[in-house]
């Protein structure tokens, strides 16, 4: 079939089905809201074509170029996509759903409110791209390099990144619920305000990233590198902390009620304000650490040391401790159990009870 009739059926709103279009040359075609099911597209030249509203359902497009292509609400159902390079304008509304885009190149694009949704996108090239509202949902990233990305409002979810490169990445407002980062090296970056809720974090290096404000609800933190990190305004609710070191970092009102927190560094860090209700300690070390006006309410500390800490009005209100140390803290105005509030909470669990 020629260009023109190809052109004429996509005028006539048809659906172009089951052609063999191999090394096709569509070059500069408008194929706007055009319909490609079961097409083979190995090798096409798409380039600079208008594919405002296109759809490809199960077709290949192995080693396809789409350089200038408008790509603009576009979607591609489960397509062969392996090895395919995109180069375009900015892309917006583009959908991936089940594609294979193993080896896939998309370097130095911008997209805008995309989505990737159980497709293969192992040792894909997202290096220097910006994803702005996009999501990637359910995808295999192995070995993808996203080196140099920039996120905003991102959203990754379930995701593995153990293979993944990251170098230079740059977040704002990311969401990686229930991601996979053990042994990564995000020392230094920009992680404010994302959300890591869920995520395995264990043996990773954060030292002096940023976490402003982040969402770390019921992460797992299993020698976890945070010295120098800042941490101000985060989420450690039900967060497991195991061997991890915030040595240094800044924590004013992080908020890590009951966290379990084992053999732990908090050595000389800023955590004014923090919450700690019942968050349960065994030989957690906050030695030297600035603790003035947090809370422990109803912590259980075991063999947990305040050595040097600064406790100023402190809160220990009906706080466990067990083997605690408090040598050469400053703790005249800590605050102790109230009497007449424990009555009041026991009372209202009494009745809640009922």
């Amino acid at each position: 079939m020629m260009l023109d009739e190809l052109l004429h059926e996509v005028r006539l709103k048809r659906p172009i089905h089951g052609l063999d279009l191999k090394g096709f040359d569509f070059k500069g075609a408008d194929l706007g809201e055009a319909v490609f099911s079961d097409v083979q597209l190995n090798g096409a030249r798409l380039d600079g074509c208008n594919l405002r509203g296109a759809a490809f359902v199960r077709c290949t497009l192995g080693d396809a170029t789409l350089a200038c292509a408008v790509l603009d609400s576009t979607n591609f159902v489960q397509c062969s996509m392996a090895g395919i390079t995109i180069d375009s304008a900015p892309m917006r509304q583009l959908s991936f759903t089940q594609c294979a885009l193993g080896g896939s190149r998309w370097e130095r694009q911008r997209f805008d409110k995309c989505c990737w949704t159980e497709c293969d996108l192992s040792s894909a090239v997202f290096t220097g791209v910006h994803l702005e509202r996009c999501v990637l949902l359910k995808c295999n990233l192995a070995g993808a390099d996203l080196s140099g990305t920039e996120l905003v409002q991102a959203v990754i979810n379930d995701a593995d990144f153990r293979s993944v490169r990251l170098d230079g990445w740059h977040c704002d407002r990311g969401v990686f619920m229930k991601g996979n980062f053990s042994g990564k090296t995000l020392a230094g970056q920009s992680l404010r305000r994302c959300n890591f809720q869920e995520a395995d974090l264990s043996g990773a290096d954060l030292s002096d990233a940023d976490l402003t404000e982040a969402n770390l609800v019921r992460s797992t933190l299993n020698g976890t590198r945070l010295a120098q990190a800042t941490a101000s305004r985060a989420l450690f609710l039900e967060a497991k902390i195991t061997q991890a070191d915030f040595s240094g970092a800044t924590l004013e009102n992080a908020v890590f009620q009951k966290a379990t927190v084992s053999a732990s560094r908090f050595g000389g860090a800023q955590m004014e304000k923090s919450a700690w209700a019942h968050s349960r300690h065994d030989g957690s070390d906050f030695s030297d650490a600035k603790l003035s006006f947090a809370d422990f309410s109803h912590a259980q500390l075991s063999d947990t040391l305040f050595d040097g800490a600064t406790l100023f009005f402190t809160k220990f209100h009906d706080t466990t401790r067990k083997n605690t140390s408090l040598r050469h803290a400053h703790a005249a105005q800590v605050i102790g159990t109230d009497k007449a509030l424990l009555a009041a909470e026991r009372a209202t669990l009494a009745l809640e009870a009922i």
